[in-house]
C-alpha cells in the first residue's frame, strides 16, 4: 500500500507475496532453475501419522515439514 502512494518500502511487496506461500515460492524457484530439495505437497486432510511415516520412508532424513502459508 505504501508503494502505491509513492512511499519507499524496504521489502519488495511482490517478493513478500511469493515468500509467504511455500507452494508459490517453490514454483518460482523451479522456473528460475534453482536447485531445491525433493519436495512433496500434502493436503491438510492427509496430515496424519501414516502419511508422515511414508514421507520419511520415501525421502529419508533430514526432512522439513512446512505449512504452505508459513
Amino acid at each position: 500500500m505504501a508503494e502505491l502512494h509513492g512511499m519507499k518500502v524496504i521489502d519488495d511487496p511482490d517478493f513478500i507475496i511469493i515468500r509467504c506461500d511455500s507452494i508459490n515460492m517453490f514454483m518460482h524457484l523451479l522456473r528460475a532453475g534453482i536447485k531445491i530439495p525433493e519436495t512433496r505437497f500434502v493436503e491438510k486432510k492427509e496430515l496424519d501419522r501414516r502419511t508422515m511415516e511414508s514421507l520419511f520412508e520415501e525421502l529419508g532424513t533430514p526432512l522439513i515439514l512446512n505449512a504452505p502459508h508459513a
